[in-house]
């Protein structure tokens, strides 16, 4: 609860719009107790909107750049808490392809595989790391009443390669699926609008494009896995749509058009 909570007190002094956090008696974590049950809980600023996902709506260019600015400014936050593991994040592929390679479909096994090795080659230590969000999605973008965009849920923000946040976001709010063209340009609005503020080392454009492959394979693993338990639910099976189109979109033409 910890580790939440320093993420939480983090994003909520940094210049971005995310949802204020009250404090409680005693900090913004609260205690109260319902039937004999004790809760912990931290309540949150009420945003008057809906997130992305829920207005079945890709961000216009306005807005994409609005996401990144903020993004920027999560980027230059300094995190000073534990690292927190999480079983969807890019860099923890490996190991969770080794645990759940045996519910994926099989059409996916050689390109698997090769992410696997691939992934294994990357020298981590050449790549700027920062505090970021981990999860900058149409479910964790809300717009409200006034059009003003919310960054919400810092449940998965960790010290990682930035390159982490680009690829996700990129994967989902700058993908297309009725168009390769519109995604295309998106994908180098989003770079080009990044670099404004923070510029991207050549390394790190070099492994962008399998980052964003790892990216979408991340939303295919695990969803892979609950369909297996026949647990998946309605958003689930939109993500696992979504990362299939993605990576049945990158290929050495695509990537041509964009670095």
């Amino acid at each position: 609860m910890k580790k939440y909570i320093d993420r939480i007190e983090l994003a909520n002094s940094i210049n971005i719009n995310t949802p204020k956090v009250y404090n409680c008696d005693n900090g913004i974590l609260c205690e109260i107790e319902l039937n004999n049950t004790k809760f912990r809980l931290c309540i949150f600023q009420y945003i008057d909107g809906k997130s992305f996902y829920d207005l079945n709506e890709i961000p216009n260019e306005t807005e994409i750049k609005n996401i990144i600015e903020q993004m920027t400014h999560i980027h230059n936050a300094k995190l000073e808490s534990d690292f927190m593991y999480d079983k969807w994040t890019i860099t923890n592929f490996v190991k969770e392809y080794k645990e759940k390679e045996k519910y994926l479909n099989n059409k996916y096994n050689e390109v698997f595989k090769s992410l696997a090795h691939k992934i294994a080659n990357v020298k981590f230590e050449e790549l700027p790391k920062s505090f970021v969000h981990g999860d900058i999605i149409s479910s964790n973008v809300m717009k409200d009443k006034s059009n003003k965009l919310w960054i919400i849920d810092f449940a998965v923000s960790n010290y990682l390669p930035r390159i982490v946040d680009l690829a996700v976001t990129f994967c989902n709010l700058c993908l297309n699926p009725e168009s390769i063209e519109q995604t295309i340009l998106s994908t180098k609005m989003i770079l080009e609008e990044y670099q404004k503020y923070n510029k991207l080392t050549d390394y790190e454009l070099e492994c962008f494009p399998l980052f964003y492959d790892l990216a979408n394979a991340m939303g295919i693993l695990p969803i892979s896995y609950l369909n297996s338990l026949g647990e998946t639910s309605e958003e689930d099976k939109f993500w696992l749509t979504e990362s299939e189109k993605g990576l049945s979109f990158s290929t050495p033409d695509f990537w041509k058009s964009i670095i």
